[in-house]
């Protein structure tokens, strides 16, 4: 999130415009600052309104009371809108036919319900995504045609372990490069990926003990171990599980 690191860095840059996306709508006091020195701030974000906040922009179905066909539009199809009418009042030429693409790579994967809005995304982004396809998608699914499945184990994953190893910064290189070093690119974070299973599995046996047939002498819950969020502890968390 935007944390008071962040705001610090944003007014020593000197930036003047902070866009947030899947964050910032209870950032009340970072808002505060950033706004008292003059920065104008944008909110994209999904996440539901505890109070109200003064930004420049805020873009959020929940300022909608009731039901509403964008209610579980994630964070990533929200900038596909935003961008798309930005677009449209500036007449500024977006390949809206690959971001409606990762619009729907971000909408599988943040496993939102697939109805209303939410389908169309998915729909009209896979068929791009099939049309219109990136090098770097075309390497990671051998050129074959792309599926829900190949979006959720293989895609997904690879845009997210950078964020999960400091930063995302490689992600968006990916995701911005035009051309063949993307290559490189895609080779560091497939490495990544197999660091954190590593560690997964690491964490997997401190909890469970499950490693080269050693058990845990303590009984643990199979419905804990087959529902915890082991990945979530990928990132800089360490687990001590007792087995005596």
């Amino acid at each position: 999130g935007l944390s008071d690191n962040i705001v610090e860095q944003i007014i020593e840059r000197n930036i003047k415009l902070v866009i947030t996306v899947d964050n910032g709508t209870t950032a009340y006091a970072q808002m505060d600052k950033l706004r008292s020195k003059g920065i104008k701030v944008i909110v994209i974000d999904h996440h539901v309104i505890q109070d109200d906040i003064e930004i420049d922009a805020f873009v959020n179905p929940y300022l909608y009371s009731g039901d509403n066909i964008f209610k579980n539009v994630c964070a990533s199809g929200l900038v596909f809108f935003f961008i798309n009418r930005v677009a449209e009042v500036t007449g500024y030429d977006l390949n809206l036919k690959y971001l409606i693409g990762l619009a729907s790579i971000g909408t599988i994967c943040d496993m939102v319900p697939l109805k209303d809005v939410n389908r169309s995304l998915v729909y009209m982004g896979m068929k791009s995504l099939n049309t219109y396809k990136a090098p770097w998608i075309r390497d990671l699914t051998n050129d074959n045609e792309i599926q829900e499945k190949n979006i959720g184990f293989v895609i997904g994953p690879i845009l997210n372990v950078s964020g999960r190893f400091g930063t995302a910064s490689l992600s968006l290189k990916l995701l911005t490069c035009e051309d063949d070093s993307y290559k490189v690119i895609l080779k560091d974070l497939q490495f990544k990926i197999s660091q954190r299973r590593l560690i997964e599995e690491e964490i997997r046996y401190d909890i469970c003990g499950d490693k080269n047939g050693v058990k845990c002498k303590k009984k643990i819950p199979t419905e804990f171990i087959n529902t915890f969020p082991f990945s979530a502890l990928a990132n800089k968390i360490y687990i001590f599980a007792h087995t005596d």
